[in-house]
């Protein structure tokens, strides 16, 4: 709504004024007023990645939407979100009545979700570690912080980390 009021003020239409929006599902912390947490850090995070005129927003919020709403977004992949370990599928928008320049991708159904997982699997000195794919991470190397900690002095502190991107398990 806030687009398309800016979208059809003559004053501020001709002076090409336009807003960036950004939203993300979460818990918030509320102290005198104000909202503090992962969940405001990441919308700040995805007003950064808004273009102006632009609405984005991650996964969470997605699938809070009711689903005559959701047909309205698009996938624009996963990006590396500042403060996040792992990538996060972000998405738009489309708030434009008229789409004909906008080029969709996909429309979000919740059937259509992917109901399947990866997982990778490691053995270790007899021992079986599964790593899922929403995973955080796992770091291995000599500290004892690590998910995997090794005694040997071949290896560092933190040796190596294990993420999951792309669809792909990364060393």
């Amino acid at each position: 709504e806030m687009q398309k009021r800016i979208k059809e003020h003559k004053q501020l239409s001709r002076i090409k004024m336009a807003i960036k929006v950004g939203f993300h599902w979460g818990d918030v912390l509320l102290e005198r007023n104000d909202v503090f947490g992962d969940a405001v850090n990441v919308a700040a995070r995805m007003v950064g990645l808004a273009k102006p005129a632009q609405i984005i927003c991650s996964e969470a919020t997605i699938l809070q939407l009711p689903a005559v709403h959701a047909r309205h977004v698009r996938s624009l992949g996963k990006v590396k979100v500042r403060g996040k370990r792992r990538e996060m599928e972000i998405f738009e928008v489309i708030w434009q009545e008229d789409t004909s320049d906008v080029t969709m991708l996909y429309k979000v159904r919740p059937e259509q979700r992917k109901t399947s997982s990866a997982k990778l699997i490691l053995h270790h000195h007899g021992n079986k570690i599964e790593i899922e794919e929403h995973a955080p991470g796992f770091s291995l190397g000599r500290d004892k912080q690590n998910d995997l900690s090794v005694e040997t002095d071949l290896a560092s502190r933190v040796h190596a980390s294990i993420e999951y991107r792309q669809g792909k398990f990364v060393l």
